[in-house]
């Protein structure tokens, strides 16, 4: 299985994202197909995003708009970038700045001030978190509004989850901070934080090379004995056991599917991939096979992370949706 595996996926691609309609590429076009398989919208976009609020971006030539879950263009493609829907509205960019605009395309706020967005913002849309910018290689973040509630300082930074988001100093040491930028927890010097998940974070010690979980409180709950774990998603992580093999543990601590696995990710919608040699397959939370193991040229990460029932998958030669719970082909580009 040829995919993207390290840590800090969760910032890269947003766990969870639920997905009602699913872009797809045929013929260097992009359209849209429901959980069925069944072609909602004919591939006609240069690009598509997920939908949001009803909304999706989509690109025509060089140019970001949105469309509705009718195919049709509801905010002209006028932007060089646009961000998911919240509340209502959402963050534009064209060659005069950043912009609120409307579900009719209707501008309703200029950003004046002057940053980048430094993440995909669906990963702040999906928990309703701040967002991340970048101003003279500082790190900041704003709101949905484009309003700046942290104003670039840190040297680096992550995203925010759980309401908490770590930050390094120009001291080079690591601490959370709260969406008002108060410091929350000072870990020590030789200690290197992930993101929160379901209420806990990893830190590991750069002398023992080992890892344990920290609550919002700061307090040790899994000591450090673990061997690069992931974040947690549906109550268990991935760890690396003595063999060198993968496996879960769950948020005690407790190893709850062996390690066994040459490749493993995070639980989604119930299931897991597992890889072992060439061949994967998807485990439940008793680390039974639901969908056979089988071999796949490539297997897309971020579909593999949306909150839907199909995981995009290269195999034989062809580009294909299968059901995660089964393994079942949904939908096969032609």
């Amino acid at each position: 299985m040829k995919t993207i595996q390290e840590n800090h996926l969760k910032s890269i691609y947003p766990i969870g994202l639920k997905r009602t309609l699913i872009p797809f590429e045929q013929d260097g076009k992009w359209g849209y197909f429901d959980q069925e398989g069944n072609v909602k919208i004919q591939p006609f976009y240069d690009d598509a995003d997920a939908f949001s609020e009803g909304l999706a971006g989509v690109r025509i030539s060089d140019f970001w708009g949105f469309i509705n879950e009718e195919g049709s263009v509801v905010v002209t493609p006028e932007y060089h970038f646009v961000g998911p829907f919240v509340k209502g509205q959402s963050l534009v960019k064209n060659s005069k700045g950043y912009f609120l605009i409307d579900q009719s395309g209707a501008q309703i706020k200029t950003i004046a001030e002057n940053f980048e967005i430094d993440e995909p913002i669906e990963q702040a849309a999906s928990h309703g978190e701040l967002i991340k910018i970048q101003h003279e290689a500082r790190f900041g973040y704003i709101n949905f509004s484009g309003d700046i509630v942290i104003s670039p300082q840190y040297v680096e930074s992550g995203t925010f989850s759980n309401g908490l988001a770590w930050v390094k100093s120009d001291q080079d040491r690591y601490s959370f901070i709260d969406s008002s930028g108060t410091t929350t927890i000072e870990l020590p010097v030789h200690m290197i934080p992930d993101s929160f998940s379901e209420g806990m974070a990893a830190v590991r010690n750069i002398d023992s090379l080992k890892s344990g979980f920290i609550d919002k409180s700061g307090q040790l709950i899994i000591a450090f004995s673990l061997s690069n774990p992931d974040s947690f998603s549906e109550g268990l992580t991935t760890v690396i056991v003595n063999n060198g093999k993968m496996g879960y543990i769950d948020s005690q601590g407790h190893p709850v599917i062996e390690g066994a696995y040459d490749e493993a990710l995070p639980f989604i919608n119930g299931t897991a991939l597992v890889s072992i040699g060439d061949k994967s397959g998807f485990i439940d939370k008793k680390g039974d096979l639901v969908a056979p193991m089988q071999q796949y040229d490539y297997v897309d990460i971020q579909s593999y992370y949306s909150d839907s029932s199909v995981v995009f998958v290269l195999q034989d030669g062809k580009y294909k949706y299968i059901n995660r719970h089964s393994g079942k082909t949904i939908f096969e580009i032609q």
